[in-house]
């Protein structure tokens, strides 16, 4: 027996762009419901469920809300929730990968884009588009080979450490935290295991003998400044441990 095949064309205008820009990507996401569902009827659920499709070139972004019900799709929005900040960046900026966490603690339409500037500054940027819609741009970094011979290929995000890993054409990962997308909910538990485990870090480091000067200030300096973004974060959460 054949599976039914379901089709629906995607609008021209990212047809024609993308015959410009080939797609580098697609994700896909089951959105959050109406607030006008029937939550307790679960065959009309599963009928008239809404899919997020989310399809990336290497200048543009766009999400593509598509409802399948009764064995069709119907495409009911088209966005480009970072048409913002790319319309702004330098003419040579480019997309390396659109990546959307995964839990459902973390608000629906959460993206992260890393994108870099191939000519001017050699800067890559991590962009988050929040489920409420807003951009920040919490990470921004240079390569150190002055021949570029080592650039970023891909990014992985690490909910649970509110990180974000990045991989280099050599094999190196390196790791950036926190990266946190707003809206997150996150157990009372978790939060006070990672304040705990700065609290020594921070009374250590600086005694640590096999290190240098300026590196031992250096790193207290990012453990203190980690724990002070914690205690502003979640201050009422973390002044409940006790």
């Amino acid at each position: 027996n054949q599976l039914p095949v379901i089709t629906a064309a995607l609008p021209k205008r990212i047809v024609h762009a993308l015959l410009i820009d080939e797609p580098l990507g697609l994700i896909c996401g089951v959105a959050a419901e109406p607030n006008n569902t029937r939550r307790t009827n679960t065959r009309m659920r599963t009928k008239n469920r809404v899919v997020c499709l989310t399809i990336y070139s290497a200048v543009s972004v766009w999400t593509v809300r598509v409802t399948v019900a009764d064995a069709s799709l119907c495409i009911e929005d088209v966005s480009e929730p970072f048409e913002e900040y790319l319309v702004a960046c330098p003419t040579d900026t480019r997309i390396v990968r659109v990546r959307a966490p995964v839990g459902e603690l973390i608000p629906p339409g959460s993206l992260a884009m890393l994108v870099n500037t191939t000519n001017t500054t050699g800067d890559h940027r991590l962009v988050l588009h929040h489920g409420d819609g807003t951009l920040t741009h919490p990470l921004q970094f240079h390569d150190n080979n002055d021949d570029d011979s080592d650039p970023v290929v891909d990014f992985a995000l690490l909910e649970s450490e509110f990180a974000v890993l990045m991989l280099h054409t050599s094999g190196s990962v390196y790791a950036a935290s926190p990266i946190l997308f707003d809206g997150t909910a996150l157990p009372t538990q978790v939060v006070r295991h990672r304040v705990s485990a700065l609290d020594p870090e921070c009374d250590s480091t600086s005694s640590e003998s096999k290190q240098t000067e300026a590196y031992r200030d250096a790193k207290w300096r990012q453990q203190r400044a980690a724990r002070q973004w914690m205690t502003d974060v979640f201050g009422d959460c973390i002044a409940g441990e006790n």
